[in-house]
Parts: C-alpha cells; sequence; structure tokens
C-alpha cells in the first residue's frame, strides 16, 4: 500500500476531533506527524504498552465500533 486516505465529516464530533488535532500541526509536517502517533502506537502495542486496554486489533475490520476510545489509544 502507497497511499492512505479517509474522509473526514465536520458534521461528526469524533472526525471534528480529527480535524481540530491535525489543523494544529503545520500543513507540510500533518502526514509525518500522524505516521509517528501510529508508530508509537504500533510500537507500545508490541511490548504490551496499550493506552487503551479495551483495544481491538479487529477494529480496523469493523469489528469494534467503539471509535472514541480507539482515538484515545492513538492520541491521549
Amino acid at each position: 500500500m502507497n497511499s492512505f486516505q479517509m474522509r473526514l465529516n465536520p458534521e461528526n464530533e469524533w472526525d471534528r476531533m480529527i480535524i481540530q488535532f491535525l489543523e494544529s500541526i503545520p500543513r507540510y509536517y500533518r502526514s509525518q506527524e500522524v505516521k509517528r502517533i501510529l508508530v508509537d502506537h504500533i510500537r507500545g502495542s508490541a511490548h504490551g504498552r496499550v493506552a487503551n486496554p479495551s483495544y481491538n486489533p479487529g477494529a480496523c475490520r469493523g469489528e469494534d465500533r467503539d471509535l472514541g476510545a480507539r482515538l484515545d489509544s492513538l492520541f491521549g
């Protein structure tokens, strides 16, 4: 996979949280910062340090509907 895109709906509370976070990062550093956060989270998970103990790796397959908890584990 060479790229990843997602749509954010400003009408959705969780999407607004993401938009606000992204807007706090200088434009040309956003992609790098998102990558850093994801890698930090993955490394933490690999070492048993998951910020949210209810994190479910199956969430990306739609098995977990608690987006707020997943965002907390990424950005919290």
